[in-house]
C-alpha cells in the first residue's frame, strides 16, 4: 500500500511511526524509572510486623488523586525498613501510596497497599483495593518468597492520622 504513494508521503508516514514508537519508549522508561523498588527480607518483615494485628490499627483519613476522602484503619508502622537492589539499607516513610508486592512459592504475586497490611499468627492479611475494601487476602508467611515495596506515586496522602 505504501508503494502506490509518492515518496514524500511514504517518508512522512515512516517518520511519524518512528516518532510515535520513540515517544512510547521514552514514556515507558520514565514511568518505570520513577518507581524504585525496594525489598524487605522475610525475617525483617516479620520483625516489623511483630504484634501488628487488628488491635493495633490507627484510624486515618486519606485524600485521593481526585479529591475523594477515605477513612480506614491502617497499620501503625511509620518507617519501613528495607533494602535496595544492591543490598543497601533504606527507609521509606509509610504512606497510602506505598504498594507491597508479595511473591509466593508458586510464583504468583499479590499486591497490597502497605498501610493496609497486618500480620497475625504467621498469616499476612492485606487489602488489595482502596475502593473495594472487601477484596482481602490472607497469605501464610511460609508461602512467601519475596516482598517488594515501592511508592506507586498514586497521589494518595494522609490528611489526618489518629
Amino acid at each position: 500500500m505504501l508503494e502506490k504513494r509518492p515518496a514524500i508521503t511514504r517518508l512522512i508516514i515512516i517518520m511519524y511511526k518512528i516518532k510515535l514508537r520513540l515517544s512510547f519508549f521514552i514514556i515507558t522508561v520514565a514511568v518505570f524509572a520513577s518507581c524504585k523498588n525496594y525489598y524487605i527480607p522475610k525475617d525483617s518483615f516479620i520483625k516489623q510486623f511483630h504484634g501488628m494485628d487488628s488491635t493495633r490499627l490507627r484510624n486515618v483519613k486519606v485524600r485521593g488523586p481526585y479529591g475523594s476522602v477515605y477513612n480506614y484503619a491502617a497499620n501503625s508502622i511509620n518507617t519501613i525498613r528495607c533494602v535496595d537492589k544492591k543490598g543497601n539499607s533504606a527507609e521509606l516513610s509509610n504512606s497510602p501510596s506505598i504498594e507491597t508486592r508479595i511473591t509466593l512459592n508458586n510464583k504468583k504475586r499479590v499486591i497490597f497497599y502497605f498501610d493496609r497490611v497486618i500480620m497475625q499468627d504467621s498469616i499476612v492479611y492485606g487489602i488489595q483495593s482502596r475502593f473495594l475494601t472487601n477484596i482481602r487476602k490472607a497469605i501464610p508467611v511460609k508461602d512467601i518468597t519475596k516482598i517488594e515495596v515501592q511508592d506507586g506515586h498514586k497521589n494518595f496522602v494522609y490528611i489526618e492520622v489518629e
